[in-house]
């Protein structure tokens, strides 16, 4: 007779960009250095395995029918290559969107620019504890939280 396990004991699926439509999709490009792996470091983030050497285009396929947000974050040192994979994949993927952080616009088509300040750090002071610069950090993003766009909820 088998055992039954608790649920929250069982193992979870792995989830996988091929197993869903939608999610929110974070890329860290800080630790890249080359440009040319921009769109393998995206598949790879995206849980994706691309094999063909045309890996942009093979990822843009691969993306036709989802729906997500791709987060493409520290793009300053590879803007060009960052620049040329979200004018594809927003070209073919149209209920892709990608929301790019960098010190400078990627100049991609239909690219909107929202600028922000640099956030607020703590006072340099030998008495700051943890909890005060945490407590720093939490205002800074409170303040984030409510920019927004004329017209948005």
């Amino acid at each position: 007779m088998a055992s039954a396990r608790p649920l929250w004991l069982s193992p979870r699926p792995k989830r996988t960009l091929l197993l869903t439509r939608t999610g929110v999709w974070f890329v860290d490009f800080a630790p890249l250095t080359d440009p040319q792996f921009v769109p393998s470091t995206v598949a790879s983030a995206l849980g994706l395995t691309i094999n063909s050497e045309k890996v942009l285009a093979g990822l843009a396929a691969c993306l036709l029918d989802k729906q997500m947000l791709i987060v493409l974050d520290s793009c300053e040192h590879v803007i060009d290559a960052a620049a040329s994979l979200a004018e594809q994949v927003i070209g073919s993927a149209t209920g892709v969107h990608i929301l790019a952080t960098s010190r400078e616009p990627l100049r991609a088509k239909a690219e909107r620019v929202h600028r922000l300040p640099p956030l607020a750090s703590p006072p340099s002071a030998p008495g700051l504890t943890a909890a005060e610069g945490a407590c720093v950090s939490r205002r800074a993003a409170l303040c984030r939280a409510r920019i927004r766009e004329p017209g948005e909820l």
